[in-house]
């Protein structure tokens, strides 16, 4: 199969990743690339000469596979679940993937074990899966069934027992890698913000609905830093999620309490922090972030707004576009001009960028810009660097 093959096949708004033949590795930075790098002659031309990776996820319209490691429990995998299995099936050497896309919440990447062995993982945000090529074993990859992939929910997934974890999603859980939302506090580094009525400072990178954040130890989990970059936000997002756990306790946290979150959350995150800071230096960051949270984890305004379009009807107007997430942002519009009263509302292109987890603002800016050449949006009011606020927009089909 040529590349314009396997775009018909997946999708057009599937991220091809060029890998080196015979390996799993993309060649470069390949979690910075987006959809629209399939745009570029000169790639898809390097496509060809290497195997063929899948971005899996947001990046390539909510595409996942599920990666399964014994010919034996891939095949009783089919059997138990034979009606989603008749989609697009690939296989390296043992087992075989299958691949769906999700039209609601799904896990972000997740190593499975069955009684207490490797059994397979559940790849997504944050993954990639070989499609096609040679295998590191010296054979080629191939098809078991070449269909397009199903869309199904993941609660459609029958799993066999003695599973760990239990992947399941609760209705109106969002567990992609793009919810763990946060909230921006003011940094050094310039992030664009609204007023402070207006609360829709976000983030992204955790595994948890953040309404359920009732323990040190789901904030610690939804704060978790992975890379470089984000120390700031992520440390931020655990002094709200500290305040969300003290609306269960129904008491302020302890000194104790505190400083354990915090260390535990300093032993992981030390890989990816600035040598030229130290462990006091973090701590104080995280007790002033602490006194300054306005809005505990899963309480704020574009929180609100955003897991709510998980459940509700896209408006028509988002028909018009094929990708799932571009149909999301517009509900999410609509949501948070209905949550305004019918008044414009405040929304940055760097929030975009963290509730879908692009790897820059570039794409998402220039969503908002085709909203407003659609007709779905009018700026009312241009935000900017030197206001330090996001733009605020009317939603038109509201007037119309």
């Amino acid at each position: 199969m040529n590349v314009n093959e396997f775009r018909d096949l997946l999708g057009h708004d599937v991220l091809l990743l060029h890998c080196k033949s015979g390996t799993k590795r993309p060649v470069g930075k390949w979690k910075e690339l987006t959809v629209d790098v399939m745009a570029d002659p000169a790639y898809l031309a390097r496509l060809q000469m290497g195997n063929i990776g899948v971005a899996l996820g947001q990046r390539s319209g909510g595409l996942c596979s599920l990666d399964i490691d014994s010919d034996d429990e891939f095949g009783a995998f089919v059997k138990l679940n034979d009606e989603i299995c008749q989609t697009l099936s690939t296989r390296g050497a043992r087992g075989g993937n299958l691949w769906w896309r999700l039209q609601d919440a799904y896990p972000r990447l997740t190593p499975i074990k069955r009684a207490g062995a490797h059994w397979g993982e559940w790849r997504s945000d944050g993954a990639q899966t070989i499609i096609c090529g040679q295998h590191p074993d010296g054979g080629r990859y191939q098809f078991l069934r070449r269909l397009k992939p199903l869309v199904i929910g993941f609660n459609q997934i029958r799993w066999p027992s003695n599973m760990t974890p239990l992947l399941s999603i609760q209705p109106g859980e969002d567990v992609t890698e793009s919810t763990q939302l946060t909230e921006f506090p003011k940094s050094p580094e310039g992030t664009e913000r609204t007023d402070a009525t207006d609360v829709n400072r976000c983030g992204i990178g955790g595994c948890l609905l953040l309404s359920t954040i009732k323990t040190f130890e789901e904030a610690l989990a939804v704060s978790r830093t992975s890379a470089p970059g984000h120390n700031h936000e992520r440390l931020f997002t655990l002094a709200r999620g500290a305040k969300a756990v003290e609306l269960t306790l129904k008491r302020p946290a302890t000194e104790t309490e505190l400083r354990d979150l915090f260390d535990r959350w300093f032993a992981t995150a030390k890989p990816h922090l600035k040598k030229e800071l130290g462990m006091d230096d973090y701590w104080f960051e995280f007790l002033d972030g602490y006194e300054n949270v306005k809005h505990p984890l899963g309480t704020g305004f574009i929180e609100a707004a955003w897991i709510k379009t998980l459940t509700c009807v896209p408006p028509v107007e988002a028909n018009q576009f094929k990708d799932l997430s571009l149909r999301r942002v517009v509900s999410l519009c609509r949501e948070l001009w209905i949550s305004r009263g019918g008044k414009p509302f405040f929304l940055s292109c760097r929030t975009l960028q963290v509730l879908l987890a692009h790897p820059d603002h570039i794409r998402a800016a220039r969503w908002l810009r085709g909203l407003c050449r659609a007709k779905i949006l009018a700026v009312v009011e241009l935000g900017g660097a030197k206001s330090r606020r996001a733009s605020r927009y009317q939603y038109l089909p509201s007037i119309r």
